[in-house]
């Protein structure tokens, strides 16, 4: 589902305190629809070599099967998060389970993957355990009310057109919180 806050939760955990100081390496792919492995291969490696204190930027010159090998060695040696938002299924299935199932047999045994996607069958197809799946869920009118009075200022506002607006937003925290 579209603006369930699906990518926000995953930056609340990317950005805690204790999550930063357990991870030697923390990345952050944005993937989006339109899937490009180069693209995403360059933004992981490209993270790697920043945090290493080496220079980024150089991947692009080199093959994709060079730059997985790279990034395999560096899963391989410390702890990570790698947080990929955003993923599509369609035709990309095969590539993400192909990734997955070898990234997470070789990593570092302390490395954690996050996923965010529209689509709970990307997760399935990567071979995700169903208990580790979690589905945020649409806010019920009371929670609706609550976040929306919470980013908007009420002082001069007319709370019956407020009140349609909110349920207009159909429970989505993201609407809500625009």
């Amino acid at each position: 589902e579209f603006g369930v806050g699906k990518t926000t939760i995953a930056k609340l955990i990317f950005e805690e305190d204790e999550v930063k100081s357990h991870f030697h390496y923390r990345i952050w792919v944005s993937v989006s629809q339109t899937f490009k492995e180069k693209e995403i291969l360059t933004s992981l490696l490209d993270q790697f070599r920043k945090q290493s204190g080496e220079q980024p930027g150089q991947s692009g010159s080199i093959d994709c099967k060079e730059m997985l090998d790279h990034i395999i060695s560096r899963l391989k040696e410390k702890s990570c998060l790698i947080v990929f938002d955003d993923i599509w299924g369609d035709k990309h299935f095969t590539w993400w389970e192909g990734f997955f199932s070898h990234v997470s047999t070789i990593a570092h045994k302390q490395s954690c993957f996050i996923i965010t996607t529209r689509d709970k069958e990307v997760a399935y197809a990567i071979q995700v355990d169903e208990l580790r799946v979690h589905e945020p869920k649409f806010l019920n009118e009371k929670d609706s009310w609550s976040l929306f009075c919470s980013h908007a200022s009420l002082e001069d506002a007319n709370l019956e057109k407020l009140g349609k607006i909110v349920a207009e937003c159909g429970g989505l925290p993201l609407a809500l919180s625009s």
